[in-house]
């Protein structure tokens, strides 16, 4: 008689605490309908979860930014973005400490370029 392999399906649990992320770990990486997100643990605890961006974000952000092309990428990394599953105002990311900033900016490069 053949021996049967049971695999047990593990089902994705989205990180809502910073206790859900590994130890000493600030990212945690997801794939949803061949779409790949980021969860960061933001220096504040509170959680974000980074996107691949569409062209239709390019276009909400070559307008939000206007005639200051200084604003461009902060308001692309908004549309990507959410904290605490609400979506990212582009102002806010500028009152964020620099650590949290700086991983939000690594995870959306790396998600989107």
């Amino acid at each position: 008689m053949e021996a049967m392999l049971i695999t047990e399906e593990v089902v994705f649990k989205e990180p809502k605490k910073a206790n859900d992320f590994p130890a000493g770990e600030h990212e945690i990486r997801h794939s949803e309908k061949g779409k790949q997100l980021i969860y960061v643990l933001l220096a504040d605890e509170r959680i974000a979860k980074v996107k691949q961006g569409t062209g239709a974000a390019v276009e909400q952000a070559t307008m939000m930014m206007g005639n200051d092309k200084s604003k461009y990428l902060s308001s692309l990394m908004a549309g990507c973005i959410e904290i605490d599953g609400r979506p990212l105002v582009m102002e806010e990311l500028a009152e964020l400490p620099m650590k949290s900033y700086m991983r939000l900016q690594l995870a959306f490069s790396e998600l989107n370029f």
